[in-house]
C-alpha cells in the first residue's frame, strides 16, 4: 500500500483517499443484529459502550497502521461510515448520542488526527461518512476534529443545502449532495443539470464543496444522467 500510494502521490495529480479501519457502530449491528443493537443502547447501556469500546479499540489500530504506511501521501482520510440518521430523523435520540456513541466515535476521531500528525499527514483532512437526517450532531462532529461532512442526503429533514452552507460552511467541507433518490434515477437529463448547478450555487459558494452524488451512482441511474451531472460539474464547478 505504500508503495502504490506513493507511486499515485509522485506520477499522477490525483487527490487521494485513504480508508483503512472499518466502521463501529455498523460491526455491532452485525453482532446484535440491527434490533438488538438498537435495544441495547436502551436497556444494556454499559454492555454497549464496552462492546463499542472494544470495536473502537481494534479500528484505532487498523487506521494508525493504514495511517503509518500510507498517511503522508493522502489529502483525505476517510473515517468509516458511521450512519447516523434516517430519512426522518436521528437514529437515536441526542441524549444517547452525548452519553453513549459520541465519547467513542470522537476518540477514535481524534486517534485518527493524532496518527496523521505523527506520520507526516498534518495537511490530511478527515472526512466522516453519514446518510439521513443527523444535523442535531453536526457541531458535535465538527468539535472532534472532522473538516469534511459525506455525502450530504439534502432530501432529508435539517439537511436543506443553504442551511447547511449557513450555519456550518465555515467550519466544514461538504462532499456529495447531488440526489440519487430522484434525479439522477428518474429526473430528466435537464433536471439533472439543474440539480447540480443548485448545489453547486447553495454549498459551492466560496469554496466548500467536493461534488458528487448522495450515495454511489446506483445500478438504476441512466448512463445519460450520470454523463449530465458531471458534464455540469465540469462547466459550473469553478470558484
Amino acid at each position: 500500500m505504500e508503495e502504490e500510494a506513493k507511486k499515485l502521490y509522485e506520477e499522477t495529480d490525483l487527490a487521494l483517499m485513504g480508508r483503512f479501519g472499518g466502521p463501529v457502530m455498523e460491526l455491532a449491528t452485525y453482532l446484535r443484529g440491527f434490533e438488538g443493537w438498537l435495544m441495547d443502547l436502551i436497556l444494556y447501556p454499559d454492555f454497549t459502550k464496552e462492546m463499542l469500546n472494544r470495536i473502537a479499540d481494534i479500528q484505532i489500530a487498523l487506521d494508525e497502521a493504514g495511517i503509518r504506511a500510507a498517511g503522508k501521501y493522502l489529502s483525505i482520510f476517510k473515517l468509516s461510515g458511521e450512519d447516523l440518521g434516517t430519512q426522518t430523523s436521528t437514529l437515536f435520540s441526542y441524549q444517547v448520542w452525548q452519553d453513549l456513541i459520541y465519547p467513542i466515535l470522537a476518540r477514535r476521531w481524534k486517534a485518527a488526527r493524532k496518527a496523521l500528525d505523527k506520520y507526516g499527514g498534518s495537511h490530511v483532512k478527515l472526512m466522516l461518512h453519514s446518510d439521513g437526517a443527523f444535523r442535531p450532531f453536526i457541531q458535535d462532529i465538527i468539535d472532534a476534529g472532522v473538516d469534511v461532512l459525506d455525502p450530504i442526503q439534502r432530501v432529508c429533514p435539517g439537511m436543506e443545502l443553504e442551511g447547511l452552507k449557513r450555519d456550518f460552511g465555515s467550519q466544514l467541507a461538504f462532499h456529495g449532495s447531488v440526489d440519487t433518490q430522484y434525479y439522477l434515477p428518474r429526473g430528466s437529463v435537464e433536471e439533472v443539470e439543474q440539480e447540480t448547478r443548485n448545489c453547486i450555487g447553495a454549498l459551492g459558494k466560496d469554496g466548500g464543496l467536493i461534488l458528487g452524488p448522495s450515495h454511489f451512482i446506483q445500478p438504476d441511474v441512466p448512463p445519460e444522467n450520470a454523463a449530465a451531472m458531471y458534464r455540469t460539474a465540469l462547466e459550473y464547478g469553478r470558484y
